[in-house]
């Protein structure tokens, strides 16, 4: 992901091809689940989801944070 673009989740999703059953699938999540975090309806996914989710992304859980603070108009915090 570049640096100073914030791209949302249904734009990282279509970079890599996938639909959104597709992703979901890889993701080990429902497409309902992932509906909602595309639409913003999910914001601060279970550790292990978010993991999940950015792998499919091929982003790093830091920049997924980054994507899903900026869906809700905030910033990232990171987990310790």
């Amino acid at each position: 992901m570049k640096r100073g673009v914030t791209l949302t989740i249904k734009e990282l999703r279509e970079a890599q091809g996938l639909t959104q059953n597709d992703a979901a699938h890889e993701a080990g999540i429902g497409q309902d689940s992932w509906w909602k975090l595309e639409k913003g309806y999910i914001t601060n996914p279970h550790r292990n989801n978010l993991t999940a989710i950015a792998r499919v992304l091929k982003v790093t859980p830091a920049q997924l944070r980054a994507v899903l603070a900026a869906q809700r108009g905030g910033s990232a915090t990171t987990e310790k």
